[in-house]
């Protein structure tokens, strides 16, 4: 199994994992429109780790792995039928 790395911000607090990146990232605009939200919603929901934010290698560009926000989609849409 791969070690996971992570981007820590100067304070030391992480705020990423670095993935290959080969896996199916999606920007905040995308998760948005996938979530129906706003970008601060997203923002937030970043900060509180309700979805993990994800660095490709060499950037600090806000990536989410689209597995992560469908299994989100797929809980919020289980709770909308309760």
């Amino acid at each position: 199994m791969d070690k996971e790395l992570f981007v820590y911000d100067k304070d030391g607090n992480r705020i990423g994992k670095i993935v290959p990146l080969e896996e199916d990232l999606l920007t905040r605009q995308d998760v948005m429109k996938i979530l129906h939200v706003s970008y601060p919603t997203v923002v937030r929901m970043d900060q509180k780790g309700i979805i993990q934010r994800v660095n490709p290698p060499g950037t600090r560009t806000a990536l989410y792995r689209r597995t992560d926000i469908e299994e989100l989609l797929e809980q919020k849409n289980g709770d909308d039928k309760k």
